[in-house]
């Protein structure tokens, strides 16, 4: 018994140096180890190294072995940039007996994680994109492709491993700068407006690596390249920064130039880029008009339109308004919007204001325009006519408008004016209904030269123009010859002449003679001769009323002349009468007709003149 413990004593002092020296040299350095262990319950206090060292799996492990390692760039390549590494490689083994620890494939020594390359794979090839991220790599170091294979075994405790790297290597430089703009406003630059920006500042090979709490120059020149701004600027941990650009100090506008310099830093060369910034004139960029710039005045039976017209290079919202109306411009192409506008009611001079807001300018656009509007233009057609058995004239005008040859509708006020002793005398005004307007006056006795001129014209319109239309007529008479009674189955003549009161004689116009109020004859009157006609008298007593009406035309005044005629008995006639008083009549107007055809004209100049006054 003593023997047997003796011998194991024994063995137990040659083994166990060689299992701690063994441990040691596996484990040595090995800084992740303790995270993986503690999953399965064994906590090895230990380090291990990276080192080329091949420990060969018992017979339950199948295989675990890098065939080769390519980097598909190499040479210099600037930080921030990728490159893609590509290895082969067998991993199988038992689930149940290892775990698979660091497997990775990385650029350098270090990798940025871990378990990232497939397992239980047989002649595998892999890919891997790789980003140059500046807290990862160092500029002017050398690297190259790596592939770390470890496995644990779960009841040893040993770790096996493989790993290969690339022939091929890399030389990481700096990277130039690039930039973004993040905000600008306004959007569109208008020359009297600074420009506010903000740039976003990135490694040009990946825009989540930022040119970080790193300086920034701001060159501005104006368009006649005189520099206007030279300010530094420090961007953020974000790579922003902003800067007020003084856009405002050529208010003829142009295109302005901004220069960024940015300075060399540890990952970054210096780096310069050029902006150009259009700033439009202000002055010059909004015009308006409209499509006359003289309107009639609008009336009802006809509004009056016209079009205002404006001209704006940017998408806006444009509006105008004055002191008769509004209204809103509608865009009709890239640059033209319009708006319609109905004339307003009454003469003036309007002013028209027009306001724009361009988007993205953040400016307010003002233009003034002046809209003429004048008077409508009419005609007035005056006629007078005496009021028949009276010593009144009625004096009627017809205004039409000359636009549209309508009747006025408007209650405007129209003067009269009659010339008397050589001046316009007033006599009075009218308001106009329905285009018509029209006054009675009396006839003045003072008239001496047989004729009536009269004026007419309107009265302070702001719708119609002022015009004025004269009328000049003649006063006319009846001068008639002729008995005041007779014998009944007499016949009788009837002598008269028309003339104007200064004597003129009037031919060619149609005389009315009445009997007893019924038209008996329309008599035309002749040139320089006493207008004859003989009447038969009935047979019976009876007293006749002549009128003998004259009704006037354009240039004459009407007149008329009224007289009776006394029929006496005759006893032998008297018994004819009642039977023949037509028979007579007809053969009357026989003898009538055939007498006037075969007598000589005579003048009369001893004519008694009678009339109504």
């Amino acid at each position: 018994m003593n023997r047997r413990i003796e011998f194991l004593i024994l063995l137990l002092i040659i083994i166990f140096p060689l299992y701690f020296q063994s441990n040691e040299t596996i484990y040595k350095n090995n800084t992740k180890f303790h995270q993986y262990l503690q999953i399965y319950g064994n906590i090895i206090s230990t380090n291990y190294q990276n080192e080329k060292q091949i420990i060969f799996l018992d017979s339950e492990f199948y295989e675990m072995d890098i065939f080769n390692i390519t980097l598909l760039r190499e040479g210099n390549i600037e930080i921030g940039d990728t490159i893609q590494i590509m290895g082969r490689y067998t991993l199988n083994y038992s689930p149940f007996k290892y775990v698979a620890l660091e497997n990775w494939m990385d650029i350098g020594d270090y990798p940025e994680d871990f378990h990232t390359i497939p397992t239980f794979v047989n002649n595998f090839t892999y890919y891997r994109n790789i980003t140059l991220d500046p807290s990862r790599f160092d500029i002017n170091e050398t690297y190259y492709g790596k592939i770390m294979l470890k496995l644990l075994d779960i009841e040893t405790s040993f770790v096996y491993s493989r790993q290969n790297t690339s022939n091929q290597e890399i030389y990481i430089t700096e990277s130039k700068v690039n930039y973004t703009i993040l905000e600008k406003w306004p959007e569109n630059i208008l020359s009297t407006k600074m420009t506010n920006i903000t740039f976003n500042l990135f490694n040009r090979n990946n825009y989540n690596f930022k040119f970080s709490d790193s300086y920034v120059n701001f060159l501005l020149y104006a368009p006649n390249n005189t520099i206007v701004q030279n300010e530094t600027l420090l961007t953020t941990v974000n790579g922003d920064v902003n800067v007020l650009l003084k856009t405002n100090s050529c208010k003829s506008g142009g295109n302005y130039t901004l220069k960024l310099f940015t300075h060399g830093t540890e990952f970054y060369k210096p780096t310069n880029h050029t902006i150009i910034l259009p700033v439009y004139n202000e002055s010059a960029i909004f015009n308006v008009s409209i499509s006359e710039n003289e309107k009639y005045v609008s009336v009802p039976y006809d509004p009056m339109s016209l079009v205002l017209t404006a001209n704006l290079k940017f998408d806006s919202d444009i509006i105008w308004n004055s002191s008769f109306s509004s209204g809103v411009f509608i865009k009709k192409d890239n640059i033209t919007y319009e708006s319609n506008l109905t004339v307003p009611y009454f003469e003036n001079t309007y002013i028209i204001d027009i306001w724009a807001n361009p988007f993205g300018t953040n400016s307010t656009l003002n233009r003034k325009i002046n809209l003429t509007v004048i008077t409508r233009p009419i005609d007035i057609s005056l006629s007078i006519k005496k009021i028949l058995f009276s010593n009144k004239i009625k004096i009627t005008a017809k205004i039409v408008d000359n636009l549209t040859y309508h009747p006025i509708v408007n209650d405007e006020i129209f003067n009269f004016y009659v010339f008397s002793n050589s001046s316009w005398f007033f006599v009075g005004n009218s308001k106009s209904i329905n285009g018509e307007v029209s006054l009675t006056k009396k006839i003045s006795k003072s008239i001496s030269d047989g004729k009536i001129l009269i004026k007419i014209e309107n009265y302070n319109s702001s719708i119609y123009s002022n015009i004025s239309s004269y009328k000049e007529i003649f006063l006319t008479e009846l001068s008639v010859l002729t008995v005041s009674e007779i014998n009944i189955f007499n016949f009788f003549p009837l002598l008269f002449k028309l003339q104007t009161i200064n004597g003129t004689d009037i031919s060619n116009e149609t005389v009315e003679i009445f009997i007893n109020g019924f038209k008996i004859v329309n008599f035309k009157t002749k040139p320089n001769v006493v207008n004859f006609l003989l009447f038969l008298a009935p047979a019976y007593e009876t007293v006749l009323n002549f009128l003998i009406i004259y009704k006037g035309n354009d240039k004459n005044l009407n007149s008329y002349f009224f007289f009776q005629l006394n029929i006496k008995s005759d006893i032998v006639i008297k018994a004819l009468g009642n039977c023949g008083f037509f028979i007579s009549i007809f053969i009357s107007a026989i003898f009538t007709f055939l007498y006037l055809k075969n007598r000589k004209s005579h003048n009369l100049s001893k004519l008694k003149i009678r009339n109504d006054d």
